[in-house]
């Protein structure tokens, strides 16, 4: 058995170096089988670092008396690293408590601001649910009757659109002109619908009732005209009394002209107008109006035509 050699803890030696130190010498005596020896030095190691583990698994060692043949490196540095490590535990400490006390100030904050406003944040949802409750029931029947309306427009069922839209409107909404507005469009497409079909008599219908509900646009107003001529045009032919329907029609493409002065369908629409009336001189008048708003255009091209014919001159 070994001899047991007394260990001094060093005097005026960082404790981290003579636990390191000790730490070194008890590995040797453990290699060496000097057990009693290896646990001395183990012990002043852990005196001087309590904290390291590797200390303490060593001493088990050199108290079961089991030897080592060799001690690997790396596992020394490993323990001078962990010792390292350990020289400033308070940094830790330090740095964790002052991630706590941030923590713990802005939990408390927190709770501070709503125990303060809580009468505030109360009745601000309040208001915000009755706000959300209180919608105008008026508008949110209007806003059904609309959406009904569009998924009929869809569908070509022009009249079922044309009942829904007059409904919302008899609930006189805020949104009155939005309505207004497709319901024009709804008759000016439902009166498309009727002219395709040759039915000028409801197409002049539908058109007129567009412009009832939109008087600003255009092509309202000239497709009233232009129904207006179809059907005197018809009555013209087959003998039966047209002059009413050619006076309403060059009514209706004269407002279409106060909308868009450079309305070029609407002049070529009363040149022809005053050549079924007869009317030579206003419908070359109305024909140049077309070849000098768009003098490239196929419409001049046609007056152009039209002026050498009834005129004999060439324009």
């Amino acid at each position: 058995m070994s001899k047991i050699r007394k260990v001094n803890p060093g005097r005026g030696v960082p404790h981290s170096d003579n636990a390191d130190a000790f730490v070194s010498k008890g590995v040797a005596a453990l290699r060496n089988e000097a057990f009693e020896e290896a646990v001395e030095y183990f012990r002043s190691a852990l005196k001087l670092a309590p904290f390291r583990r590797d200390v303490r698994e060593l001493l088990a060692m050199a108290l079961d008396n089991c030897a080592i043949a060799e001690v690997e490196e790396g596992e020394e540095d490993m323990a001078v690293e962990e010792a390292k490590a350990a020289k400033h535990p308070s940094r830790i400490t330090i740095r964790t408590g002052i991630w706590l006390f941030v923590f713990g100030f802005l939990c408390l904050s927190t709770m501070a601001f709503f125990v303060f406003y809580s009468e505030n944040i109360r009745e601000f949802i309040q208001k915000f649910a009755w706000a959300k409750e209180a919608v105008n029931p008026v508008e949110k029947q209007v806003n059904v009757l609309y959406n009904t309306a569009e998924i009929y427009r869809n569908q070509n069922r022009y009249n079922e659109a044309i009942a829904s839209l007059e409904k919302a409107l008899d609930l006189n909404p805020p949104n009155k002109k939005v309505i207004e507005d497709q319901l024009a469009l709804v008759c000016f497409e439902q009166g498309e619908s009727s002219y395709r079909a040759k039915n000028y008599t409801k197409a002049l219908e539908s058109y007129k009732k567009a412009v009832s509900y939109n008087t600003h646009v255009t092509d309202y107003h000239y497709n009233v005209g232009w129904a207006q001529y179809m059907i005197g045009r018809d009555s013209q032919n087959k003998g039966r009394p047209y002059v009413k329907y050619y006076r309403e029609a060059i009514k209706a493409f004269t407002n279409a002209l106060k909308i868009d002065s450079g309305h070029v369908r609407s002049y070529s629409a009363l040149a022809r107008v005053y050549v079924r009336m007869n009317n030579p001189e206003e419908a070359a008048k109305n024909y140049r109006k077309v070849i000098e708003i768009d003098p490239d255009s196929p419409e001049a091209q046609r007056a152009r035509s039209q002026i050498e014919s009834m005129l004999g001159k060439s324009v």
